[in-house]
C-alpha cells in the first residue's frame, strides 16, 4: 500500500512524479526477472532430464554388453 506524501512541502509534485515512474518500472522488472528464473528453471530441468535418459541409456547397453558376454563363456 503507498504511503501518503506529506501535503505541504515543495517537493511533493517531484515525489509524485517519482513515484509514478518508479513504480510501474519496479514492478516490470519485477516480472522480468521472475520470468528470467522461470526459464533458467526449466532449462536447467530439461538438461537434467536428458543427461538422465542419456545415463540410463548407457546403464541399459551395458547390462546388455554383460549379459551377451556371460552367455557366450
Amino acid at each position: 500500500m503507498p504511503v501518503p506524501l506529506p501535503t505541504l512541502t515543495p517537493f511533493t509534485p517531484l515525489l509524485r512524479l517519482a513515484r509514478r515512474r518508479v513504480t510501474p518500472r519496479l514492478a516490470q522488472w519485477a516480472a522480468a526477472s521472475h520470468h528470467g528464473a522461470r526459464r533458467n528453471a526449466m532449462v536447467g530441468a530439461t538438461r537434467l532430464a536428458q543427461q538422465r535418459a542419456d545415463r540410463e541409456e548407457v546403464d541399459d547397453f551395458l547390462a546388455t554388453r554383460a549379459d551377451d558376454r556371460s552367455a557366450h563363456g
